[in-house]
């Protein structure tokens, strides 16, 4: 059940990668397209001056990925498309989790906290809340 989900979720993203042109994802203009995940309803957005720390989970061999970016979608497409060393080996990957912030620093700092705490208690409460 959860690995159709993730593959639900996994079409949807590319889907708006392809539906909106390069341009378009660097200006910020996805800013009143959401995408939805699970109960909790929670929202993806691109926007202009925001950072974000994510967790990818690879579909094909259940691991995860920790990273920082201004630009979601478009690191996203990056990683299910082969173009990063560490995450070609498991592609498809899914967004299962994203943090917002307003400074790159700030998110690095985040991105750093949560790799610190990678598979233990903590990891795990955050990739399931």
């Amino acid at each position: 059940m959860r690995s159709k989900f993730f593959y639900w979720v996994l079409q949807i993203a590319v889907f708006y990668v392809e539906y909106f042109s390069q341009e378009e994802l660097n200006q910020g203009e996805l800013a009143d397209h959401r995408l939805q995940r699970g109960p909790a309803e929670r929202r993806w957005v691109a926007q202009d001056n925001m950072f974000y720390v994510y967790i990818l989970k690879s579909l094909k061999t259940d691991k995860y990925y920790i990273g920082s970016t201004d630009n979601l979608i478009k690191r996203l497409k990056r990683h299910n498309t082969g173009k990063n060393r560490y995450t070609r080996s498991g592609v498809p990957w899914v967004l299962i989790h994203q943090e917002s912030f307003t400074t790159r620093q700030g998110a690095y700092k985040r991105e750093m906290q949560i790799k610190k705490y990678k598979n233990g208690e903590a990891f795990k409460k955050l990739i399931h809340n």
